[in-house]
């Protein structure tokens, strides 16, 4: 099973730190914020992972560069959650995991 996971947001809720930074990509006790969703899914068994991002990209994907998983991304194109949702099951199978970045 795959989980497509969202990480496209502006996090206009924090801040200044997010005008430089992607909110998934900060640290929080030592490591970047995805990284709490990515090692959740993979304790159940999920390896394939679609992430949603922004321009921001290079941010995530240093973020997790460690991880031993079968990742990819998509560039978000249609605007909102759903947007980001419709865009990334462009690499979904029938069933698929959806999670959040930042959670």
């Amino acid at each position: 099973m795959k989980a497509l996971i969202l990480a496209a947001g502006k996090g206009e809720g924090l801040s200044p730190y997010t005008e430089k930074m992607q909110k998934e990509a900060i640290r929080i006790a030592g490591k970047p914020v995805i990284l709490y969703s990515i090692e959740g899914l993979l304790s159940v068994g999920i390896t394939e992972f679609t992430i949603v991002v922004n321009e921001k990209e290079e941010q995530i994907l240093n973020s997790i560069k460690d991880v031993d998983a079968d990742i990819e991304t998509v560039r978000q194109k249609t605007p909102g959650i759903s947007g980001a949702i419709l865009d990334g099951m462009e690499k979904m199978d029938d069933m698929f995991v959806l999670a959040f970045g930042d959670i």
